[in-house]
């Protein structure tokens, strides 16, 4: 026989339902059920308080991750300023105006907002670029 089969000679331990409740009551005391909800309530009821427990988690977690974000920006936009053969009168990029966008509609009025400024630009850039080329034209 494996290594996982039972000799003849052992017993198995065996589990109570009342030993694995015990052992959960901390657990969900701890996330915000009642002592009277776990143990005389319906059992959907600490189902519904873990799905809440979970969905907490991610949402912890999404939030330091966005934290992270914000931080790991703001080290690159102050880079500038903090490499020790930066020119004189180097400045950090600037802080964003607004925080991210964390919702499809505020992320397409910011998208069209986006899209008039490099349209802007756009024009300017072509303007500069045609006087250059006239006074190149002029020069000949």
């Amino acid at each position: 026989m494996g290594d996982n089969s039972i000799k003849p000679n052992e017993e198995k331990e065996l589990t109570s339902y009342t030993k694995i409740f015990e052992e959960s009551c901390p657990f969900y005391l701890a996330i915000g059920m009642t002592y009277n909800q776990f143990w005389y309530e319906d059992c959907w009821v600490a189902k519904s308080y873990f799905k809440a427990y979970k969905i907490k988690r991610e949402q912890l977690n999404e939030q330091f991750w966005l934290q992270g974000v914000y931080i790991y920006e703001a080290l690159i936009d102050v880079s500038p300023v903090l490499h020790a053969f930066s020119k004189k009168g180097t400045k950090p990029l600037p802080y964003p105006k607004e925080p991210y966008s964390l919702f499809k509609k505020q992320e397409e009025k910011v998208t069209e907002e986006e899209i008039y400024v490099e349209r802007e630009k756009a024009q300017q850039y072509f303007k500069n670029w045609a006087k250059a080329v006239a006074k190149k034209i002029s020069k000949k």
